[in-house]
C-alpha cells in the first residue's frame, strides 16, 4: 500500500518516466487495498495577505482597537462573502520592534531606471509576525467575516510558513508548531527539522539566515546569495505548507531559543504554488485507519478487511483440497496399476494351474478393489469403471489362456492389446 501511494505521486516525474510509473501504480492498486491513498487536495479557498486592517498583536501596537493582527479581504466564499484573517495571542506577548516587524514583509523596488541605487519600499504579500530570543507565542488564527466578524468555516484551505532559519553560531533557533492539520508539503531536501506527529506539525530551524535571503512573494522561492558570502539559500528548502480541513481556527506556537540581537521574523502566508509540486505527509488520523476499519471497494459494495480475509482464506483452502485431492487420486491409481500389473506377471517356472489361479486372484482382487471404493464413495465413477472393466479383462484373459492350454493350442499374440469385445468374441 506504502509503494502504491509513493508510486501514484509521481506526478513531478517527466512525462516518458511518470506515465509507465502511474500505470505500474495503477496496477498495484488493483490488486491491493489502498482505499486511504490519498493525493495533494486542492484548497477550496486560497488565502492572500496583502493588507493589514489592524495591527495591535498583544496591545502592543503600533495601531489601536481590538488586540488583534486582523488580515483583511484574505479570501472571498462562493457567496461573496469577504473573510478576513485575525491573529490573536492565548499567551503573553512582548517584542521590542513590532511595529517595524509585525504586518507584512517589506519589499524594496527600483523606482527609477536611471539610478541603480533610486529604490522604495513596499508591503509585499508575508505576514509577519517578531518574537523575541527565549521566548515563545501562543496564537489563534480565525476566520471571520469581514463585515460581521462572525466565525466562518473553510472546507479547505493552506498554510504557509517561510525563511526557517536561525541567527549564527546556531542561536535563536526559531519553532514553528501548527496544532490540526490534515497535511503537510515540503521540498524533500529541506533544509530544517520536521515532522508530523499524530496532526500536529512541529518544525525547527538547522541553518543560519540573513535579511537579504528573506522572500519578497510567497509563489517565487529562488536561490539568494548574499553579498559576500558564497553559499545560496534556496527558499523553498527552507519553507513548509500545513493544509487545513474544514478549520474556522487554528492554534500556532512559536517560538526562539537563546540568542542574540531583538529576536527573529517569522514569515507566513497562504498557498504557495512554490511548494504544490512537492512531496505531502497527512495526519495519521485520515490516512492510516486502524486495521479493523481498513476496507475494499468491491463491485459497488465496501467490504471490511476481515471479510476480505476469511474468504480468501477459504479459497486457498479449497484451491489446496482441490490439488491435493488430485494427487492422491493419480497416485493411488498408480499404485493400483502397479499391483494389478505384478499379479499379472507370470513367472516362467509356474505351472499352467498356478497361472490360472494367479490371474483370477489378480482379477478378483481388483474386482473387490473396485466394489469397496465404490461403497466408500471414494473418487468418481469414471474410475471406479476403469477398474471394473480391468477385472472383467483380466477374468477374460485368464479363461482364454486356459482354454488354449487345455487344447494344447498356442496363445493369441494380441491379447494384451485386445478390447474387452474382442476377448468376449475370442471366448465365443
Amino acid at each position: 500500500n506504502i509503494a502504491t501511494c509513493r508510486l501514484q505521486s509521481a506526478s513531478q516525474l517527466p512525462g516518458y518516466m511518470g506515465r509507465p510509473v502511474r500505470l505500474f501504480a495503477s496496477l498495484l492498486q488493483f490488486f491491493s487495498i489502498s482505499a486511504h491513498c490519498r493525493s495533494i487536495p486542492e484548497a477550496s479557498n486560497k488565502l492572500t495577505l496583502t493588507k493589514v486592517a489592524t495591527n495591535n498583536l498583544g496591545g502592543l501596537g503600533p495601531s489601536n482597537g481590538a488586540r488583534e493582527l486582523r488580515y483583511a479581504h484574505v479570501t472571498t466564499m462562493s457567496d461573496g462573502t469577504k473573510v478576513d484573517l485575525v491573529i490573536t495571542n492565548a499567551s503573553s506577548y512582548e517584542f521590542t520592534s513590532v511595529g517595524s516587524t509585525n504586518g507584512l514583509n517589506k519589499v524594496r523596488r527600483r523606482i527609477s531606471h536611471k539610478s541603480k541605487h533610486a529604490e522604495d519600499v513596499v508591503e509585499g504579500n508575508i505576514g509577519v509576525i517578531g518574537v523575541r530570543p527565549k521566548d515563545h507565542v501562543d496564537l489563534i488564527f480565525s476566520f471571520v467575516r469581514s463585515e460581521t466578524g462572525e466565525s466562518v468555516t473553510l472546507d479547505y484551505v493552506y498554510m504557509t510558513f517561510f525563511d526557517m532559519d536561525n541567527g549564527p553560531n546556531h542561536k535563536a533557533l526559531e519553532s514553528v508548531t501548527v496544532h490540526g492539520v490534515d497535511s503537510i508539503i515540503a521540498a524533500r531536501n529541506h533544509e530544517f527539522y520536521l515532522a508530523l506527529d499524530a496532526c500536529t506539525m512541529h518544525s525547527r530551524s538547522t541553518e543560519p539566515g540573513y535579511d537579504c535571503d528573506d522572500p519578497e512573494d510567497a509563489n517565487a522561492l529562488h536561490d539568494h546569495r548574499c553579498h559576500g558570502s558564497s553559499k545560496s539559500v534556496d527558499g523553498k528548502r527552507r519553507a513548509v505548507m500545513v493544509g487545513l480541513r474544514h478549520v474556522s481556527s487554528f492554534h500556532v506556537t512559536l517560538a526562539v531559543s537563546v540568542g542574540h540581537g531583538h529576536g527573529r521574523a517569522f514569515m507566513f502566508a497562504g498557498e504557495s504554488s512554490a511548494l504544490k509540486e512537492e512531496s505531502a505527509r497527512f495526519c495519521k488520523a485520515t490516512v492510516e485507519p486502524k486495521r479493523e476499519q481498513l476496507q475494499l471497494e468491491l463491485a459497488g459494495q465496501t467490504l471490511p478487511i476481515w471479510v476480505v480475509i476469511l474468504v480468501g482464506v477459504i479459497v486457498g483452502a479449497a484451491c489446496f483440497s482441490f490439488v491435493l485431492g488430485v494427487f492422491c487420486r493419480k497416485h493411488e491409481q498408480e499404485k493400483e496399476e502397479d499391483e494389478t500389473t505384478r499379479l499379472l506377471q507370470v513367472e516362467s517356472g509356474l505351472s499352467d494351474e498356478e497361472r490360472r489361479e494367479r490371474r483370477e486372484k489378480a482379477a478378483k482382487s481388483a474386482l473387490a478393489r473396485a466394489e469397496e471404493a465404490q461403497s466408500r464413495g471414494v473418487g468418481d465413477a469414471a474410475a471406479v469403471q476403469r477398474m471394473q472393466i480391468r477385472a472383467e479383462r483380466d477374468e477374460l484373459v485368464g479363461r482364454i489362456k486356459a482354454r488354449y492350454a487345455f487344447q494344447g493350442k498356442e496363445e493369441p499374440r494380441n491379447l494384451g492389446t485386445a478390447t474387452l469385445q474382442e476377448l468376449q468374441e475370442l471366448l465365443r
